[in-house]
């Protein structure tokens, strides 16, 4: 198994697990209890379903796709033991959290924290060569991972904010916390790692125009740049600059992908055939 494998499924476990509460929560916000579950465990549940999601699928699986996509040669778990150490760093940071939130312990979902800087410092030192500034203008392809994981500090700065404003009592809290800093972090995680790695990953496999790539990438960054300052500031104008030059990225980048697909299935069903 190699390393982005080996986090991919630490990801695909906590996705499934942050599934169930998702469920629950559903259960709760209809019927007000989750049957056989206490009324002081039933918010408790609900609640850990956005941080299992978030902090132990979503930012798991984004370093994952970034190295799967960064990286010509995949190096296998027995040959990378700090890359072993660094998935498992992130994975608990999942962990704490969910522990944090069903126990009630602020201090111990805090520990994700520290969790999530070993886990993407080991891996920024492992991509070292591959995120230099020399190798950014090899492919557009590479690009769309290298900027995933600019945006994954950006996230990783956010959340130690967050978690650090609720200990230092800047906000009594979790209820305080303002809501574009929380709309922040969420957006980072979504659009700036896990959106960018998949237009990546489809990119390198329909191999488009990359002229045409070049806008959707630029609009991608440019319009969540505009829309997070805008979400941190509070302020209006910029997240309405912002919100449309990103959704008209990511609707061109749809349409230059889907179109390049099925440009290809009629001479992928003919070589089939052929080959029966």
């Amino acid at each position: 198994m190699t390393v982005p494998q080996l986090a991919l499924l630490g990801g695909l476990f906590s996705l499934v697990l942050g599934a169930i509460f998702g469920i629950l929560l559903g259960i709760f916000v209809s019927e007000g209890s989750i049957p056989g579950v206490s009324e002081e465990m039933g918010p408790r549940i609900g609640e850990s379903h956005p941080g299992t999601m978030i902090i132990g699928y979503l930012i798991l699986s984004g370093i994952g796709l970034i190295e799967w996509l960064i990286t010509d040669k995949q190096r296998l778990v027995r040959d990378n033991k700090w890359g072993a150490v660094q998935v498992a760093a992130v994975f608990l940071a999942g962990v704490m959290v969910l522990i944090g939130i069903l126990a009630d312990n602020f201090e111990i979902a805090a520990l994700n924290v520290p969790f999530e800087i070993i886990g993407i410092v080991i891996f920024l030192v492992r991509m070292r060569r591959e995120l230099a500034p020399s190798r950014w203008t090899e492919s557009v392809y590479g690009l769309f991972g290298k900027l995933a994981a600019i945006w994954l500090i950006a996230g990783l700065v956010f959340l130690a904010v967050l978690i650090v404003g609720i200990a230092s009592e800047t906000w009594a809290d979790f209820e305080d916390v303002p809501r574009g800093l929380i709309l922040a972090f969420d957006h980072t995680n979504f659009v700036g790692v896990m959106a960018m790695v998949t237009y990546g990953l489809v990119a390198e496999a329909t191999l488009p125009s990359q002229r045409r790539e070049w806008w959707v990438l630029a609009g991608m960054n440019a319009g969540l740049a505009f829309f997070i300052v805008g979400l941190l500031l509070d302020e209006p104008v910029l997240k309405r600059i912002g919100t449309p030059i990103l959704g008209i990225a990511l609707l061109v980048g749809i349409w230059l992908y889907v179109s390049k697909l099925l440009s290809k299935t009629p001479a992928a069903m003919e070589a089939t055939e052929a080959a029966e």
